[in-house]
């Protein structure tokens, strides 16, 4: 985001923040209000690695509506790409 000059969707930059349930917790992290937020900004791209103990099951719905899988890098990192649809919902 930095080289990009482009604002984070969500304060918690480093993905595992948002993924391992033992950093949800010490953060006391309202998974819903960070969706909302990320929803809120219509990222282009959204880069998933699942890996150990980490668990995004709570995105899955948003991105299975929203997004579809542009390029899968291994069986643990996943390249998400907006759906044109979520930015006009109304044709």
């Amino acid at each position: 985001y930095y080289l990009l000059e482009k604002d984070c969707p969500t304060p918690y930059v480093h993905p595992s923040l948002l993924t391992s349930p033992d950093h949800r917790q010490a953060l006391n992290l309202d998974l819903k209000k960070e969706l909302q937020r990320i929803r809120t900004k219509k990222p282009v791209y959204i880069l998933i690695q699942t890996k150990g103990r980490n668990n995004i099951d709570w995105l899955y719905p948003f991105l299975n509506e929203h997004y579809r899988i542009e390029k899968q890098f291994t069986d643990h990192m996943v390249l998400y790409r907006r759906n044109e649809s979520f930015l006009n919902p109304n044709p």
